[in-house]
């Protein structure tokens, strides 16, 4: 949109960006690289280890700030490249085996490098924001002469600061290097290979770049985590974290992190273990409006049989998970399209991955359907918290699903995901969220509430119209716990029969059963000896839009 390009344009000119602070409508949503050349360079990622990721990833979003011309070629991201290339945006690769070559011929377009203390691997962070605004490659000690044989002089040294500890570090961050930032994007990104792959975007976009341990980390400190309340306190409301908080060793929980964030009107965007979005991004135009496929032949209600929709509800938020997750367990197997299935996608997509959205919505059968995931604009508990320590948090939840609403439009999506709670079901309190914020946007057809099921709710009380415009319908089914490997043949009988009978359980009360699908085990090909199994004891699976509609229609004939 014509937004962000004016946005970038600023950004590659200007040091420092004037942002609108207070007005929602002036921000986009997310930043996206101009088109991407068609000849482009690409080195082997899995293959290095930390240091040389580091000064890939910024190497790569340096570079394809000006223009995407460099790609990290890793395992879970090369079906990607591939798909580039039919389409005819790479006409040509230059594949390189090590990263001086790479530096030497790109050594015009950076400023210098910056070392981070490898002893200090909170250095990691502030040199990640430092190279952002500097234009600095991130180097180890270890790397300096190779740096120096690329032909780069200009080098800092975190050492050299002399911060004593990291409140000192980041002070001075905030005073020195904070304000030449993007400040309506922000990243919570560790120090771990999960984390280090999407860094190219941070820098590429200058975002201001955090690490929050957790109360029980050995590195947790208080004074720190009020300082990172502080900097969201300072930037607007209803903008994405992107990244994710739970590490392997550290971190907050997802669910304490995610909580914590969005009391001060922080949404997530999970990125994590994939990465090339400052590649991916400049790959096609978010203007364009996208449009799902629609059934010709529409059912009639049967009084005598069990509607079930399966979605995948708990993966779709997370823009990581449909990069490298998404067509190796559901979208690429050759069964998809013989069973109905409904998936949540995050609005983050079109401006992420806008080819592969494309892709999706072009390869879809009738019997694929996008609804958008938990819970909107991003991942956030709007029920549980969400923006309870902004100045005002009736406007900044009015804000939040006017955006989700308008990003839902451009994706042709009507059904939104919503968490709700862990353990239990809606209360007056929800409701009352619900009716005021939600129902109101137009866009908005129904909710498909709770990620995983709650006590309380069975086939008889799950669905329900909220107004005469508005419905919902409740997840039925919980998480399967066991270890089915996705690819593995032999575990789908046993993956099956485990889904088999959670339906069976749930549809012995009503006509309408939702049920998720875990997206780490289920796909078509698991999915499909569900149906056939079920089908010969009265059950019919639907798409999510069919399944709202045959239960409207249920609704206005018995009431």
């Amino acid at each position: 949109m014509r937004e962000t390009k004016w946005y970038i344009f600023l950004l590659s000119m200007i040091p420092i960006l004037l942002y609108a602070e207070n007005n929602s409508s002036d921000r986009p949503y997310l930043l996206q690289s101009s088109p991407c050349a068609p000849n482009i360079c690409s080195i082997n990622y899995d293959k290095m280890n930390r240091e040389e990721r580091l000064l890939a990833v910024s190497l790569q979003g340096l570079i394809n700030r000006k223009q995407p011309r460099i790609y990290l070629r890793e395992r879970l991201s090369n079906y990607l490249l591939n798909l580039y290339k039919e389409k005819g945006i790479i006409k040509k690769e230059t594949e390189y085996s090590a990263l001086l070559p790479l530096l030497k011929q790109y050594k015009e377009e950076i400023t210098g490098a910056i070392i981070y203390d490898p002893e200090k691997t909170w250095t990691i962070n502030l040199v990640s924001n430092i190279a952002s605004v500097e234009d600095r490659i991130i180097i180890s000690p270890h790397q300096l002469p190779q740096v120096e044989q690329a032909g780069i002089s200009d080098i800092k040294d975190v050492k050299d600061f002399g911060f004593k500890n990291e409140c000192e570090a980041f002070d001075w961050y905030m005073a020195n290097i904070f304000p030449k930032q993007y400040h309506s994007i922000l990243s919570v990104c560790g120090y771990e290979k999960m984390h280090d792959i999407y860094r190219d975007y941070l820098i590429c976009f200058r975002i201001p770049t955090f690490w929050l341990p957790g109360k029980k980390d050995p590195d947790y400190n208080p004074e720190m985590e009020n300082r990172i309340i502080r900097l969201w306190q300072k930037t607007p409301v209803n903008i994405p974290v992107i990244g994710f908080w739970p590490a392997t060793k550290s971190g907050y929980e997802e669910y304490e992190g995610v909580q914590l964030a969005g009391k001060y009107g922080k949404f997530t965007i999970v990125n994590t273990w994939a990465g090339n979005y400052s590649f991916h991004s400049g790959t096609g135009n978010s203007e364009i409006k996208m449009l799902q496929r629609r059934r010709n032949e529409k059912k009639q209600f049967d009084p005598t049989r069990k509607y079930v929709a399966l979605t995948m509800i708990e993966s779709g938020d997370a823009i990581g998970y449909i990069q490298y997750g998404l067509g190796a367990r559901q979208w690429d197997e050759p069964e998809r399209g013989q069973v109905p299935i409904s998936i949540g996608v995050t609005p983050a997509i079109q401006y992420l991955m806008p080819c592969y959205l494309e892709h999706l919505f072009r390869s879809a059968t009738a019997n694929e359907y996008f609804f958008c995931s938990i819970s909107g604009a991003g991942y956030c508990y709007p029920l549980e918290q969400y923006a309870s320590e902004t100045q005002d948090r009736s406007k900044t939840l009015s804000e939040y699903f006017e955006k989700t609403a308008t990003l839902m439009q451009k994706l042709d999506l009507s059904i939104l995901g919503l968490y709700s709670h862990p353990n239990r079901m809606w209360d007056e309190r929800d409701l009352h969220t619900v009716q005021n914020y939600i129902l109101p946007q137009k866009q908005i057809k129904s909710i498909l509430s709770d990620m995983g099921r709650c006590d309380g709710y069975t086939g008889k009380n799950a669905n329900d119209m909220l107004n005469a415009n508005t419905s919902v319908h409740h997840i039925l089914t919980r998480w399967s716990t066991e270890a089915w490997p996705y690819d593995d043949c032999r575990y789908d009988k046993p993956a099956a029969d485990w889904l088999i009978r959670k339906i069976r359980e749930q549809g012995k009360e009503g006509n309408f059963l939702p049920v998720m699908f875990y997206s780490w085990h289920y796909g078509p090909r698991r999915l499909k000896i569900v149906k056939d199994t079920l089908e010969k004891e009265g059950y019919t699976f639907v798409t999510l839009d069919e399944f709202d509609r045959l239960f409207r229609e249920a609704t206005n004939r018995y009431n």
